[in-house]
């Protein structure tokens, strides 16, 4: 019985003298400093949970939109899924296309006779041509 009593003592005397060596104050301080960490996990957790929650929300949303254009509803399943609605509106294309190489065309029409309008005045103003020659 001594000899257990004997080895109990060399096993709980060093673990005395640690705990004689603990500075409590400082134990007290990383409880403390665990208890910040703790409460900091738990907030960056609850955000997370919001946040995915948010993020579902905003695919479940998608994805609606997605299946009611699949359905053609709306403007836009509309316009993905009428042919007769994309068949008009290339129509519109080519037509606006044509309209504007019209006013292109035009244009470039205006211009040479302003070109050549331009070009009789100078020789009017200069004294050519056939009735200015008559004149002399």
């Amino acid at each position: 019985m001594s000899g257990i009593r004997d080895d109990i003592k060399e096993v709980v005397k060093p673990l005395g003298d640690v705990l004689k060596a603990v500075d409590t104050k400082k134990v007290e301080g990383v409880i403390n400093h665990i208890d910040q960490f703790s409460s900091q996990l738990t907030g960056i957790a609850r955000d997370s949970k919001e946040t995915i929650q948010k993020a579902k929300d905003a695919f479940s949303r998608m994805e609606d939109i997605g299946d009611k254009v699949n359905r053609g509803e709306g403007t836009l399943g509309k316009l993905i899924t009428d042919e007769t609605i994309y068949e008009d509106a290339k129509k519109t294309v080519e037509t606006a296309k044509s309209a504007v190489e019209t006013v292109k065309s035009a244009a470039e029409s205006a211009k040479k006779t302003l070109d050549t309008l331009r070009n009789v005045s100078e020789k009017i103003e200069q004294g050519e041509g056939t009735w200015q020659a008559h004149q002399r």
